[in-house]
């Protein structure tokens, strides 16, 4: 861990179950070799659980802590600014209730690894699980990005054009990003999005702002819950989000003509329909490599939990 960096980790709540949040907690305050800013920020909950927050810190005699507790509900992402605001870490991991950090030194290990990549933001790999009679239980399911090989060999056009126009993108819960970054991009989307914090991640992409490939788990994540893999309404939610994101990135200034090429394929794709072969085709049309075809097969999340957290036993 490089001396001096400090990491805000920041759990966002809207009306939260304590068995989560506990499960939460827990992972974020047995984490060594880095030094941890919590900030717990609730969208207007009818119970904030504040105090139940308050006891447990003081019971483990952790201080470094706050809460923030904004009167309405306003969303996912006007939450987590709200959370921004008072953070002073020199990067930002969110957090839900119900995910997990992996084991005791992920956010030290994958911290320093940022740093010596150069670059400004990060996703890595997760273990995924759902609750089976009151215990946690692996499943594999389909992770993103599904196309792996274009972070590992530097192609960073395929990288973008997978991420921008294919929607191929990494898992929001397995990102880690500067803060000064995050905080930028994340009021230019205030406005745009509701509920996809992580929707700044394709505008960083189309402002060519590349991510670190962490070849690692670093994240315990809740299959089938929450915003991302939850209901019904919740996905034609992020699909409205994505598609405001896509319009917003659209009209955005352009450097070159490959900036130009993802910014006509977004404004295509949002005016007459999400027809990913049609762009596909007109893009290589336009001199475009093969490698930007997008693959069917999935790549599928890690059934390994021997290397969890020592709490992890306490909950499998």
């Amino acid at each position: 861990m490089h001396i001096g960096t400090k990491v805000s980790v920041i759990m966002a709540t809207y009306n939260p179950i304590w068995e989560k949040c506990l499960f939460t907690l827990e992972s974020i305050v047995a984490q060594e070799g880095v030094d941890i800013e919590l900030i717990i920020t609730d969208d207007g909950s009818d119970n904030n659980l504040f105090s139940r927050f308050t006891s447990f810190f003081q019971d483990i005699s952790f201080d470094n802590y706050k809460l923030i507790g904004n009167l309405e509900n306003q969303g996912t992402v006007k939450n987590y600014y709200s959370a921004l605001q008072v953070a002073t870490g020199d990067y930002i991991k969110l957090i839900s209730p119900g995910d997990a950090l992996y084991n005791e030194t992920v956010l030290s290990d994958w911290v320093t690894y940022l740093i010596d990549s150069g670059k400004k933001w990060s996703f890595a790999n997760a273990v995924f699980y759902q609750n089976n009679n009151e215990h946690k239980q692996i499943v594999r399911v389909p992770t993103y990005p599904r196309i792996i090989d274009c972070y590992t060999s530097g192609n960073d056009k395929a990288c973008r054009w997978n991420y921008i126009v294919l929607e191929d993108y990494a898992l929001g819960a397995a990102l880690l990003c500067d803060r000064l970054l995050m905080t930028k991009y994340l009021s230019e989307f205030i406005d745009v999005v509701k509920y996809t914090e992580d929707s700044i991640h394709v505008a960083m992409m189309y402002d060519g702002i590349l991510p670190a490939y962490y070849d690692k788990n670093v994240i315990i994540y809740e299959y089938g819950t929450g915003v991302s893999t939850g209901a019904d309404k919740w996905q034609e939610r992020v699909r409205l989000d994505m598609r405001n994101a896509e319009i917003a990135i659209s009209k955005k200034e352009y450097n070159d003509s490959f900036q130009n090429k993802i910014r006509l394929s977004l404004i295509r794709i949002n005016s007459g329909g999400r027809i990913k072969k049609r762009i596909l085709k007109h893009m290589q049309r336009g001199g475009l490599k093969k490698a930007f075809i997008y693959k069917t097969n999935p790549r599928l999340s890690s059934d390994d939990c021997s290397t969890c957290g020592k709490w992890w036993s306490n909950y499998s």
